[in-house]
């Protein structure tokens, strides 16, 4: 799915972004099965000016930190 990134994250460089469609396409041609996907509103950085350390020590966006993934995990099996 492709979103304009410039109009969530304002001056967030377009080749910042890395979508979950490669590596889960990769994991599927090598022969794994996904299992599940889970996507976080936090991150363990500073990934971006405008994000801001929280007292459990991640970072995330101020305003509305739910509508951009941050992070996310896949587990996999080979199958």
């Amino acid at each position: 799915m492709w979103m304009r990134r410039q109009a969530i994250i304002p001056g967030m460089p377009l080749d910042d972004y890395h979508g979950m469609g490669q590596p889960l396409a990769a994991l599927l041609h090598a022969g794994f099965r996904i299992d599940a996907v889970e996507e976080y509103d936090i991150c363990e950085w500073q990934g971006l000016a405008q994000m801001v350390q929280g007292d459990d020590g991640y970072w995330r966006l101020p305003d509305r930190p739910e509508r951009f993934p941050l992070m996310w995990s896949v587990l996999a099996t080979r199958v």
